[in-house]
Formats: structure tokens, C-alpha cells, sequence
């Protein structure tokens, strides 16, 4: 029986995406129309801003962990234990913070989050009685909760509809033998390959790939042992090294499918797919949009990573150079303090200048693959990533190579007279700007199909750079586990604030009842 056509199958996933999302919208807009009183949403909106500012996500990500410090606040500090209050309350806060428009919803919205503030009550119970420890049962609950809150709030089906395409191709044409090294990893080969398309294509956190795995497994908390085993296998999954490199087999792939993941948000009609030419026209169209969007979230990036930078770097300040020079010397010494200061923010600045778009080539190239992919009557084959060496004498090389970078910049800062901690707090800082460099960079290469050659320039500034952007990465990944500057705005900033503008709320709809009694 011969193999039926691609684009089928991706019209058939694109139809029952659409209709889900519509029934979704509906019923989130169903009810009375939600109506907010604005107290105080331009100090709200502005601190959402600052905040989302210390993360190192975007998009989809900045409102959803919006909604879990919403519920770490309200159900663990706070600890609201009506439902209905707090769908009410999160509602409130996301129209406040710029993050929904309230004629958007209605009171159905809430109601619904108030059955899954409950359930998720249920299961936190549940966890506690099965000897799972408070932080781990709390951080299990606030993922999912967070996550099935945005979902509903922001219907996104067409995402995971292309996901569900890009899975579907990839488990087609990758060789699992190439990339499982042991029956174990054979055994978890598809579940790894579902993790890495969502951390590829969607950026996905442990979050999304937590709530998404628990539900397509169908796990709701009724058999809490199975629910707590796939708690503890969708980390695995998430971290595990199969996933890693399956990832990067499907990140050095995905650009053909990120253009579709745009061009399905764009909402153009579904029934496109099913005629080639019109398609093929409407993707090169997208991927002409994608480039000026991309263009803007380089622009936005870098602005981002500067006031990341400049806050963080005010914070080490405050709390540790300042205090250290006070100790040691009695004074502050300017010279390393401002230099610490401006010069990440300026680096990062001027990273921006060298990154370039792709070019027309691309652009075909693209469109090409989509073409064979969907239309054409055998898939195109995916680059595979080169198998690492081995060799005792590269990893030396490159062990000694590693150090050379910071080797040079040991001696600059010696000669114009930096401290050890002061040395430390530039390299830790000139790390992570290059890393978020990287990330800026990346945003271009996942639209790129063509792999770039390599000059004699080009090699030595990896050589000098790499190391930093290594030691970046690993910075970062220790920061996304704690978050330092949000934990603090979290206690300092956000619980006044919020409870403050909360009791404004409050007192506003007391005096309009107390109004309303007059008539």
C-alpha cells in the first residue's frame, strides 16, 4: 500500500487544531464579560516588564512563569484557599500586567481556573500523603497548574500540531541505532526524541515538557504513583543526554519547521496545504515575515540582555564589590567597579552589529525542502551531526586551548590593577553576555538551512569566545535553577506590591457597593 502524502496528514493535525482552539476561545469568553478596575495597572504593567527582564526566556515562557509566581504567591505565601478567588485574582493581574486584553474573557475564564486550582489541590494532597516532600510536591504542582492555566488562557494547539508533524518526520528519518548508545536509551528513544522537538521547535521548559508528557500519558493524579514516576522520568527525559543530542540533530533540521510553526500561528486557512502552489507562495511569504521578525527580536534581545546585565551587575555591586572594597581598602576603587559596569552592556551592544540575516539562497532552500517534504514522493534526508572525537589527544588540545582565553584576560585585568574578586566578577559577567551573544546569534542560525564556512578570522575568535560562551551556558543553567535578582524582587518588590494594589482593588469595590446602597 503506498504511503499516503505528507501534507495530509499535516492538514488533518492543522483541522483539529484549529477547531480545539476555537472551542477553547469560546469557552474562555463565555460567561459576563470580565471587567477589571485599572488601579495601579501602570505600576503593574511597568514591574512586569522589570521583572520578565531577570528571566532568560520569552514569548510564551515570560506569561507563563508570570502565572506560576501568581500561584506560588497565592496558594503557598499567601495561601488562598478559595478557588474562585484566586481565578478571579489571576485574572485580574494578567489583564493589569498588559498580558491579555479583558474584553478577551469572560467569567467562564475563571471559573474554569478555579476547577483546576482545585484539582491541582487535590493532587498537592495526594503527593504529601505518598511521602513526596513539600518543595518537590510544590514544584510538581505550581509546573503543571502554570502550565494548563496558560494553555487555556492562550489556546496554542496549532503549536503542537506542528510539533506533532515534526515529531512524526523525524522518528521517520532519524537512525535510532546512530544516536541510542544502550538498550536503556533505545527503550527511551521516542519519549527523548517527543522531549527534544519540543525543546527545539517550541523552546519548551521543564515546565511544558512535565505538563505535556503527563498528559499525553493520560495521568491526572488518580493512580498518584504512576503520576509521581513520570514526574521523576519527565526530568530525566529532559536532562538526559539522548535528548541532548537528539536536540541538536533536530535544532541543526528545524528551520523548514519553524517557518511552518509561524506560517500555521498566522492563521491562514487550513484548506492552503492541500494546494501546493498556493502553499509553497504563502511560505515564502512567511519566511520573508520571519526574517523582519527576527530582526525585531535581535533588537528587542539585546535591550533585554543589557537591563538583565545592568541589573544583575547593580546587585553584585551593591551586595558585594561595594562591601568588599569597603573591607578591604576603606574606600571604593572606581576604575574596576565601573568597568564591570558598563562593559558587559556595551559588548553585548556590539554583538549585534555582527549578526547577519540569511540570505536569497536560503530562502529557496527552504522552500525546497517543504516542497519535497509534503508534496514530493520521498522525504528529504536530515543532516546528521558529525559523531564528536574521541581521541585522547583532541580532548587534551582542547583542555589546554580552554584555558588560553582566560589566561589573556587574567593578565589585562592584573595590569590595570583588578582585585581576585574583581577579576572573577568580569569573568563571570563577560561570560554571560557572550553566552546571551550566542543565543542572539541562534535566533538567525534556526532560520538558516546553509551551513556557514569557517575563515581563518572566524576560527580564532571561536577559540577566544568559545570558552566564555561554555562557561556562559553553565552560569546560566545554574541561574535558570535560581533565579537570584527574581527571587528578590519576588519578596521585596512583587509581594508588596501585589498585595498592596490587591487591597486598592478591594476597597475601590466596597466603596462602589457602598455607592450603589444610595440609589
Amino acid at each position: 500500500m503506498a504511503e499516503r502524502p505528507k501534507f495530509e496528514y499535516l492538514y488533518e493535525q492543522l483541522v483539529k487544531a484549529r477547531r480545539y482552539d476555537e472551542a477553547a476561545k469560546e469557552l474562555i469568553q463565555g460567561g459576563q464579560p470580565l471587567h477589571a478596575y485599572k488601579a495601579g495597572q501602570a505600576i503593574a504593567n511597568a514591574y512586569e516588564h522589570l521583572r520578565n527582564a531577570t528571566e532568560l526566556g520569552e514569548g510564551n515562557i515570560t506569561k507563563q512563569r508570570a502565572i506560576r509566581r501568581f500561584y506560588k504567591r497565592a496558594l503557598f505565601i499567601t495561601r488562598n484557599n478559595n478557588p474562585e478567588k484566586v481565578g478571579e485574582e489571576l485574572v485580574i493581574e494578567l489583564i493589569l500586567g498588559g498580558y491579555i486584553q479583558e474584553n478577551k474573557l469572560g467569567d467562564n475564564a475563571q471559573k474554569e481556573i478555579a476547577k483546576l486550582v482545585e484539582d491541582h489541590a487535590e493532587i498537592y494532597r495526594k503527593l504529601r500523603e505518598a511521602k513526596i516532600s513539600q518543595k518537590q510536591a510544590k514544584n510538581w504542582i505550581l509546573a503543571v497548574l502554570s502550565v494548563r492555566t496558560f494553555n487555556l488562557l492562550f489556546p496554542h494547539m496549532k503549536d503542537m500540531a506542528v510539533a506533532a508533524f515534526t515529531y512524526q518526520y523525524f522518528l521517520d528519518e532519524l537512525p535510532r541505532e546512530k544516536f541510542a548508545e544502550n538498550e536503556k536509551e533505545s527503550a527511551m528513544y521516542s519519549d527523548a526524541l517527543y522531549v527534544a522537538v519540543h525543546q527545539a521547535l517550541l523552546q519548551s521548559d521543564i515546565d511544558t515538557v512535565r505538563n505535556d508528557l503527563l498528559q499525553v500519558h493520560g495521568l491526572d493524579g488518580s493512580d498518584i504513583h504512576e503520576y509521581i514516576r513520570w514526574n521523576n522520568y519527565a526530568k530525566e527525559l529532559y536532562a538526559s543526554r539522548l535528548t541532548l543530542r537528539l536536540k541538536r540533530a533536530v535544532s541543526r533540521n528545524g528551520a523548514p519547521f519553524r517557518i511552518l510553526r509561524s506560517l500555521a500561528r498566522s492563521n491562514p486557512p487550513t484548506e492552503m496545504v492541500l494546494y501546493r502552489d498556493s502553499f509553497l507562495q504563502l511560505y515564502r511569504t512567511q519566511i520573508d515575515r520571519e526574517m523582519v521578525r527576527v530582526n525585531r527580536r535581535l533588537d528587542s534581545g539585546v535591550i533585554k540582555s543589557i537591563i538583565f546585565l545592568f541589573l544583575t551587575k547593580v546587585i553584585v555591586g551593591l551586595a558585594i564589590e561595594v562591601p568588599f572594597d569597603h573591607l578591604i581598602y576603606g574606600y571604593v576603587v572606581l576604575l574596576p567597579l565601573i568597568i564591570n559596569l558598563l562593559f558587559p552592556p556595551l559588548y553585548m551592544a556590539s554583538l549585534r552589529l555582527g549578526i547577519v540575516l540569511p540570505s536569497a539562497d536560503n530562502t529557496l532552500l527552504l522552500t525546497d525542502f517543504m516542497d519535497q517534504l509534503l508534496y514530493g514522493d520521498q522525504a528529504p534526508k536530515p543532516k546528521l551531526p558529525k559523531n564528536p572525537s574521541r581521541s585522547i589527544n583532541a580532548r587534551l588540545a582542547y583542555s589546554l586551548l580552554f584555558f588560553v582565553p582566560f589566561t589573556i584576560t587574567f593578565f589585562i585585568l592584573a595590569a590595570i590593577h583588578f582585585n581576585p574578586l574583581q577579576m572573577a566578577i568580569f569573568i563571570v559577567f563577560f561570560s554571560t553576555a557572550s553566552f546571551l551573544g550566542y543565543r542572539l546569534g541562534h535566533m538567525v542560525q534556526e532560520l538558516r538551512m546553509a551551513s556557514g564556512e569557517f575563515g581563518a578570522i572566524s576560527l580564532l575568535m571561536d577559540l577566544f569566545y568559545l570558552p566564555y560562551i561554555q562557561l556562559g551556558q553553565w552560569l546560566a543553567a545554574r541561574y535558570a535553577q535560581v533565579n537570584v535578582v527574581g527571587e528578590v524582587l519576588d519578596l521585596f518588590i512583587e509581594l508588596p506590591l501585589k498585595t498592596f494594589l490587591s487591597l486598592i482593588r478591594q476597597w475601590v469595590y466596597f466603596l462602589r457597593e457602598k455607592h450603589e446602597e444610595l440609589y
